[in-house]
Formats: C-alpha cells, sequence, structure tokens
C-alpha cells in the first residue's frame, strides 16, 4: 500500500524529471566497436621514398581498440599518418547533431589528433587537439584522454562517405619517438552536455512544496465527504 509521504515522493520525482526533459541534450554519433576495429591505414605505408605512415590494429579493447602508427627512422619534422572507415563503409547521420570520437593517447610521448568527415560534397575537420603523453600509464582526462568533435550542422548528413583520424608530431617526438600509440573508443557522454538551469530546480522546488503542502492540508483537514464516511 502506498502511503501518503510515498506519494508525495513519487509526485515530487515526477516534478523533477519534466525539468529535465525540458534541457534535452543535443544528439550525437560516434562510431560504434565494430566500426573503429575495422579502421584501415590510409596510404600505402612506410616507405624509403616517402614520408608516408603505417597504421595498424594492435589489440581489441571493451569498446574500441588500440592502434599503432608508426614512420621510419630517417624521417623527420611534421608528419602525418591517418586511419579511416573501409571503402564500402557509408552512413546517415540524418538525426543527429555532432560527431564525438573519444581517443586516448597510450603514448609516453605528446601527439595531435584530428578528425575529418567527407559527406561526397567536401571535408569537415576537427579542431586539432594535442594529447599529452602518459605516465606510469596514468590517463587523465582531458589531458591524456580527449574527444574529437565536429559540428554537423554543414554536413551532408544523409551521404557520409567517409571517417578519418589522423595522428601527427613533429618527428621525431621528444628527440627519439617516431611510433604513436593511441586508443579509439566509443564517445558515451556528450562533450557539450547542457547542464540544467538553476531556474529549473527553482521551478520543480516550487512545484514540490505547492504539492506537499496542498496534500498536506488534505491530510490534515479532511473533506466533507472524507468525514461523513468516517463518521460511518
Amino acid at each position: 500500500m502506498i502511503t501518503f509521504f510515498s506519494r508525495i515522493i513519487i509526485k515530487i520525482k515526477l516534478v523533477f524529471l519534466l525539468c529535465f526533459s525540458v534541457s534535452v541534450n543535443a544528439n550525437f554519433i560516434s562510431l560504434a566497436t565494430p566500426e573503429i576495429r575495422n579502421l584501415e591505414q590510409v596510404g600505402p605505408g612506410v616507405s624509403i621514398s616517402s614520408n608516408d605512415a603505417t597504421s595498424v590494429l594492435t589489440n581489441y579493447t571493451l569498446n574500441g581498440a588500440t592502434f599503432l602508427t608508426f614512420w621510419l627512422f630517417n624521417t623527420n619534422g611534421n608528419s602525418e599518418g591517418s586511419i579511416q572507415t573501409p571503402e564500402n563503409w557509408s552512413a546517415n547521420w540524418d538525426n543527429y547533431d555532432s560527431f564525438q570520437q573519444k581517443i586516448i593517447n597510450r603514448d609516453e610521448s605528446p601527439w595531435s589528433f584530428q578528425a575529418s568527415i567527407y559527406d561526397g560534397i567536401e571535408v569537415h575537420t576537427s579542431e586539432t587537439l594535442i594529447f599529452e603523453g602518459i605516465k606510469e600509464d596514468q590517463i587523465i582526462p582531458n589531458v591524456s584522454e580527449r574527444t574529437l568533435y565536429i559540428d554537423l550542422s554543414s554536413v551532408n548528413k544523409s551521404s557520409i562517405e567517409w571517417v578519418r583520424f589522423s595522428v601527427s608530431g613533429d618527428l621525431p617526438v621528444n628527440n627519439y619517438d617516431r611510433v604513436a600509440e593511441y586508443e579509439m573508443l566509443v564517445q558515451f557522454g556528450d562533450v557539450n552536455e547542457v547542464p540544467l538551469p538553476a531556474s529549473a530546480f527553482l521551478f520543480a522546488s516550487a512545484l514540490a512544496m505547492l504539492v506537499v503542502r496542498k496534500k498536506s492540508t488534505n491530510y490534515m483537514f479532511p473533506t466533507e465527504s472524507n468525514s461523513s464516511e468516517e463518521a460511518r
């Protein structure tokens, strides 16, 4: 049997849920785990005659995979290597407002990462972010673990042809490093999550107090019909 105070608690919860539903976050899309594991190297790979990089998948993780991107020992200066979705891959993202993908730099050296999307008309890119290296296997959010973000408002979302991720650095990084190790994961939380406004909390609190006051009054002063029924 639901008691008087239990009904009050339920109503308060419903009020807060109503307020939270008013502040809805925009929808975002991320490559799923199987799509991450199917990412392929872009370009021919390492070559004596060029500075192309080789990228290989090294391990499956819970929500993604780890990769290595490396250059030949004689490669110097700013260099880039990329992985992207397979040639037969395509997507329709009409129901989404942004693309977001989480990356963890598993290397001890800092590396720069960027995401790109091609919609059949033009290439749309994220901001290039520097991911600091990890120390003693410690992953620090927003430092060695970050999220690449692309606003889809100007993208032809119905015909996404490929998604590409690029890693770059001024080789040799830290005067010795030409091998980048990183993990690509599914992004679960919106990086642009909008917090519930303070006014919504005040509104919810006011409604909750009205519910409590109304129920308390009815509980203390029963209606005439209820009093007559009790008298019988």
